[in-house]
């Protein structure tokens, strides 16, 4: 039995930003964390470009004690981008955040292991959907 072929495909990705800020880290505190995704879809070239911003703040802290801005390049096998890639691409990416969020942390001297959790961010669909342009 074979299967079929995947509708779209992590190509690249890249940290563009990087900001630690160990003053605002409180490692008794919970952690919040914000994201932002954007998507800018090129559909002469098929490929989708996911910006993928995430904030870990502590406790009530309003300045987060980091900023990391991911952008993931996908390609896209259709005319356009299959529902499923608003949920996946996201889902594809977190992962890579999570390792450089705790890498960056780790090498800035924190004093303690910052972990982001692992997530469904199944809910974040809707709002990539609403901010994806396509050219």
């Amino acid at each position: 039995m074979q299967g079929s072929p995947a509708t779209f495909s992590l190509v690249n990705y890249k940290f563009d930003r990087i900001v630690v800020q160990s003053a605002f880290f409180s490692p008794q505190a919970s952690q919040r964390i914000d994201f932002s995704p954007s998507c800018k879809f090129e559909k002469a070239a098929k490929t989708a470009f996911l910006r993928f911003g995430v904030k870990v703040a502590s406790g009530n802290s309003n300045e987060p004690f980091c900023y990391v801005d991911c952008l993931g390049v996908f390609k896209i096998e259709g005319n356009d981008i299959p529902e499923f890639f608003f949920t996946n691409s996201i889902a594809i990416l977190y992962p890579y955040v999570r390792a450089m969020v705790s890498l960056v942390c780790l090498q800035a001297n924190f004093g303690s292991t910052v972990m982001l959790p692992t997530l469904n961010l199944s809910s974040l669909a809707g709002f990539l959907k609403e901010h994806t342009v396509e050219e």
